[in-house]
């Protein structure tokens, strides 16, 4: 049995990385290789049930951690949670699909211990960003090469600090940074920041290099995790796909009307809603309609939910829609004159852009990471810089006023890659590890 553990899964408030792994254990159950789902839990105690025939396992974590702990990503009581369900369940090989304080290299030390081997799947930049974002200083995309001054400073810039302190707090001595570390509140964070920056590092680089293989699910992150010391041979790239439910609609024009924009993600900053609700602001006169399906899935989601809310201050055109079964989203795709993915990081789909795709709606998407490797400006989407407000403003502006061309290049969106390759990239991978049974060898389509 092959265990795959993701951040957090079903029926919890699911993202991107959750929706992908659904459908990768249901097609690897269907080719018969024995499949669960592990995840972490709020709750005191473990769980077990099954989501869409998957068997799927809750483990407990502590419900708080120390600093250290918090800067390790290390999460004691997930762990020794974590190695009684593994003991239990003896899997073949347990596959990640993150890395957090429940997700940690203490976790993949004791499948070593234990003769186990690991996989990790790289869904998002928190895997080796501390920032988070893979922005450097939050302007630029990063080459994702971890350097600890240089990631200590970036970090520091994230919480406030302007370019020219963060670098010198960064480039302290690192004994003064363990000194720091001890002193009271966020001024720890800061003067201790280079010893943060390490631990951080030190979390990655282990779960990184000690995986069996690392599977990269676009272009940028394969560099990435080539430029932190991973051999290539050991690094797999396979994209994302939709999974099979997912219809894919056939291209035709849509019927004129009034311009009708959506977006769907995480109710989180680097997803740039609030970039594209500012720039909605800026154009008063647009005649739009404006649906935003978010998922909010913590308490700061709800947070950055609120101050969404703030920005349009009442504006007609927008409207809300909070965890709404993705069926019901999906189906509203169609529909769309376009969709909006204006995102401030370094996404590595994302799947937003192949469910457009698969609606064969055009995609207006900042021109970073996954959506520039999907999105062909001018063909069939416009890429903008992320964080430029005014050119969201005006991009805004070109969907309403040029109908015709909007309609052209619906005729020009790609049909997207679907769940049924990601499942055969994963046949062939676990048959070449030697993980996979005579019946699930015979599905392998090679």
């Amino acid at each position: 049995m092959i265990l795959h553990v993701p951040f957090t899964y079903f029926p919890d408030p699911a993202g991107g990385t959750e929706i992908y792994l659904a459908s990768l254990v249901e097609g690897l159950g269907q080719a018969g290789v024995p499949v669960a789902v592990a995840a972490p839990s709020e709750a005191a105690n473990a769980q077990a049930y099954r989501h869409a025939n998957t068997p799927v396992y809750r483990y407990p974590g502590a419900p708080a951690l120390t600093r250290p702990q918090v800067w390790a990503r290390q999460d004691p009581t997930s762990v020794a949670s974590f190695a009684s369900l593994v003991r239990q369940l003896k899997p073949k090989c347990v596959h990640f699909h993150g890395v957090t304080a429940a997700i940690s290299d203490r976790h993949a030390a004791f499948l070593a211990q234990s003769g186990i081997p690991w996989l990790l799947t790289y869904h998002t930049p928190t895997v080796s960003c501390l920032r988070g974002s893979m922005m450097r200083m939050g302007q630029f995309e990063c080459d994702g090469e971890m350097i600890e001054r240089r990631c200590a400073a970036c970090s520091l810039h994230s919480l406030g600090l302007p370019n020219w302190l963060a670098k010198t707090v960064a480039n302290l001595p690192k004994s003064l940074s363990q000194l720091g570390a001890q002193a009271p509140g966020a001024m720890a964070t800061v003067l201790g920041s280079r010893l943060r920056t390490s631990l951080f590092q030190q979390s990655a680089s282990l779960m990184l290099k000690g995986a069996e293989r690392v599977i990269a699910v676009c272009d940028w992150v394969y560099k990435v995790v080539e430029r932190n010391g991973v051999d290539a041979s050991k690094i797999v790239l396979s994209r994302q796909g939709l999974s099979h439910d997912t219809p894919v609609r056939p291209r035709h024009a849509r019927a004129a009307g009034r311009t009708q924009l959506i977006f769907l993600g995480r109710a989180d900053p680097v997803k740039g809603t609030a970039t594209l609700l500012r720039a909605l602001k800026l154009k008063p006169e647009l005649d739009l309609d404006l649906d935003l399906y978010l998922v909010v899935q913590d308490a700061s989601a709800e947070t950055h939910f609120t101050h969404l809310r703030a920005i349009t201050d009442g504006d007609a055109r927008v409207r809300w829609h909070i965890n709404q079964p993705r069926a019901s989203v999906l189906a509203q795709l169609p529909l769309a004159s376009a969709v909006l993915i204006p995102s401030q990081w370094m996404e590595t789909g994302p799947l937003t852009v192949l469910e457009a795709q698969a609606a064969g709606v055009p995609v207006l998407g900042s021109d970073l990471g996954g959506i520039a490797e999907l999105v062909r400006d001018g063909v069939d989407g416009w890429l903008v810089p992320a964080e430029n407000t005014d050119a969201w403003a005006q991009a805004l502006e070109r969907l309403v006023q040029d109908p015709d061309q909007l309609a052209q290049m619906r005729l020009r969106v790609p049909k997207p890659r679907l769940s049924a390759a990601v499942v055969g990239d994963h046949l062939e991978l676990y048959a070449s590890l030697g993980l996979l049974d005579a019946r699930a060898q015979a599905s392998a389509p090679f």
